[in-house]
């Protein structure tokens, strides 16, 4: 800044000063990913990398949680590079981290987080081949299945047999679902070609978030 008087010669008098501008928004807080995968827990820890700013410098991060697909409304401060997400219901959860330097600049990350902490639904079982009032010689126990889950699909049913009474499996099989939201469809157990008596048998559904739904058919008699 110059100033000067009408003088002849003028009086002139000067000051300067330094300045600092800063637009820059800090280093983005890189977000471990999960979106990916399905989570069957109520309480989940996230954490991020360190954001930096070589201008007006680092303050602080704002961490919120909110239902997918809708806008962040609550908000967290804090200095730390970790969160806890306590009493999640299942669905998808999208997480907003914000880092923040001196002068408001910002900075964001977003994932989603998947939820399943329901067990499959609807799963039915029976067979066709086989009843509780009448003997059959058959070995092949066919067996009708279906079961749904809304979340993260279906993994796999888990089908066991054993004599009634018995803690013993005499035959096992697996059927894969490859995640769909709905599984249904025919399989066959082969018993003991020496069996007698009655036999049980117990299934198991599983969903891609790992829990699971149990059944057991009524006794079918070999």
């Amino acid at each position: 800044i110059r100033s000067q008087d009408a003088a002849s010669p003028s009086n002139v008098q000067s000051q300067s000063t330094t300045l600092y501008y800063d637009a820059c928004p800090p280093s983005p807080p890189y977000i471990d990913s999960m979106n990916a995968n399905y989570v069957n827990d109520t309480t989940v820890q996230l954490n991020w990398s360190q954001s930096t700013d070589a201008h007006s410098g680092f303050a602080r991060y704002e961490v919120s949680l909110t239902p997918n697909g809708t806008t962040p409304s609550a908000w967290t401060s804090t200095s730390l590079r970790t969160t806890t997400l306590t009493n999640l219901s299942s669905g998808l959860w999208d997480i907003y981290v914000v880092a923040l330097d001196a002068l408001g600049n910002k900075a964001s990350q977003m994932i989603t987080l998947s939820i399943d902490n329901d067990p499959p639904v609807n799963f039915t079982m029976s067979s066709t081949s086989h009843s509780i009032s009448n003997y059959t010689a058959s070995n092949n126990l066919v067996l009708d299945f279906s079961v749904s889950d809304h979340h993260s699909g279906i993994s796999q049913i888990q089908f066991s047999a054993s004599t009634n009474g018995s803690l013993s499996t005499i035959v096992n099989k697996t059927v894969n679902c490859n995640g769909a939201n709905s599984c249904s469809g025919s399989t066959s157990l082969t018993l003991p070609a020496n069996l007698t008596g009655t036999v049980q048998v117990q299934a198991i559904a599983m969903d891609l978030g790992e829990d699971w739904n149990g059944t057991f058919s009524p006794s079918a008699d070999r």
